[in-house]
């Protein structure tokens, strides 16, 4: 029978210390790791060992990092999950230079990195016609307000309404605009009017990006009501709009559409899709119009003469040969205003999209009335006629008709000055 013999010894694997930073997580010593009675007599004998430690791959600071799955994990794991994120914002945040007032890994900007990037980013957005309309200047813009009986009607059409809040069911309308009011009718029958809302108790109006067809849909928003209408198209919704803000501002600033919409629904109707054209008037005058928006006196007593336009606005940009300063013209959807460097209006026309014509209200003259036949504007008084020839925004006719307005008014005043001039000076002499 053969001998027994015991199974050989296990070799306990020695594990390297690392050189890396000591971390929280020890190791105890095991039996084998632990000094015999003979040799802690022995003189000659080193020191008894520390506790190995050893870190341990795939931890930081010695919290191990949140496990991928979520599922099943104890205690234990998602406290050490949350730890670990919190030593790394701590980490990147000492890196960055700080926290944030409110505890954001992001460092706080200064004032003057702040400063910078507002700026580039009203330059980006905000056109010169934004500009102006924020600048202080502007409260000087103010229009006139439309008197009773000066038009019976300004638009009208056919929109569709959502019957209430709850149900997205849409059906079709007839809707009056005066200087006003609001009327929503059944048909175009003035009997069968459901709703009159009063044009200066509308607080905002919003632009429904997802009422389909094409995104037509708009809210008209009053004290604790809401009107939802849709339009047949994105530009019929454009119109409406501004429409109903010009009428309630009564001013060349938005009013109850947030600026920077208003700023670019101008921009996309009155300037983006006109390619340029050719200005002639009757007095022998020519203007040039270029897709970029420039406005240049080719032909005529101002030759020379350079402005720019942006969709509401009509700014110069030279003195031309003439040397004098030049006023500018501004348009917001339903007044054509020219104004003097002061930025206060002294000629404006109210234009009727249902009649297509200008309608004098600063001052108040029938004279001074021009409407458009085809793509003639001609004066109702017969008094002149602007012929268009190609692609120019309509109300630019009408803002260089103003400018020649003013040019006679100039004209006049410096006649009538230097002829009183001359008369007083005669008197003295003659005393």
């Amino acid at each position: 029978m053969s001998a027994q013999y015991p199974p050989p010894p296990r070799r306990r694997r020695t594990r390297p210390t690392s050189s890396m930073a000591t971390v929280s997580s020890t190791v105890p010593p095991s039996e084998t790791d632990s000094p015999s009675p003979l040799s802690l007599s022995s003189s000659s004998s080193p020191p008894p060992t520390a506790p190995v430690t050893r870190e341990r791959r795939g931890t930081i600071g010695g919290v191990e990092p949140p496990t991928r799955s979520g599922r099943n994990r104890s205690n234990t794991s998602l406290l050490l999950s949350s730890t670990f994120r919190r030593k790394t914002l701590l980490e990147r945040s000492d890196s960055a230079g700080g926290l944030s007032p409110r505890g954001s890994s992001t460092p706080k900007p200064s004032k003057r990195s702040l400063g910078k990037r507002s700026d580039s980013m009203n330059s980006r957005a905000l056109s010169s016609t934004a500009r102006e309309l924020l600048s202080p200047r502007s409260t000087q813009e103010i229009v006139c307000d439309i008197p009773e009986g000066f038009c019976s009607l300004y638009k009208e059409g056919e929109l569709e309404k959502q019957a209430g809040r709850l149900r997205k069911n849409f059906s079709k309308r007839w809707i009056r605009l005066t200087a006003h009011l609001l009327q929503v009718c059944r048909t175009n029958d003035l009997k069968s009017v459901k709703l009159e809302l009063p044009i200066g108790e509308i607080t905002f109006i919003s632009l429904d990006e997802s009422s389909g067809k094409d995104n037509a849909g708009f809210t008209v928003y009053s004290a604790g009501k809401s009107l939802s209408l849709r339009a047949s198209s994105r530009s019929e919704m454009f119109l409406w709009v501004i429409a109903l803000d010009s009428l309630h501002s009564r001013s060349h600033r938005s009013g109850v559409v947030d600026v920077i919409t208003k700023v670019s629904i101008m921009e996309r109707l009155f300037k983006a899709d006109h390619a340029g054209g050719v200005l002639k008037g009757s007095l022998g005058d020519e203007w040039q119009y270029f897709s970029t928006g420039s406005l240049r006196c080719s032909q005529g007593p101002s030759t020379g003469v350079t402005y720019i336009w942006d969709g509401s606005s009509l700014l110069p940009t030279n003195k031309g040969s003439s040397g004098d300063d030049e006023h500018g013209g501004c348009w917001n959807g339903v007044d054509v205003s020219w104004k003097d460097t002061q930025g206060k209006i002294i000629i404006s026309h109210v234009f009727l999209p249902e009649v297509r014509e200008y309608k004098s209200l600063l001052p108040i003259d029938e004279s001074l009335d021009w409407k458009w036949t085809r793509h003639f504007l001609a004066s109702k008084a017969q008094t002149g006629e602007w012929i268009m020839e190609g692609a120019v925004p309509e109300p630019i006719v009408m803002l260089v008709q103003q400018r020649r307005y003013w040019l006679a008014a100039e004209k006049q005043s410096g006649y009538s000055k230097s002829s009183s001039s001359s008369s007083s000076s005669s008197k003295s002499s003659a005393a």
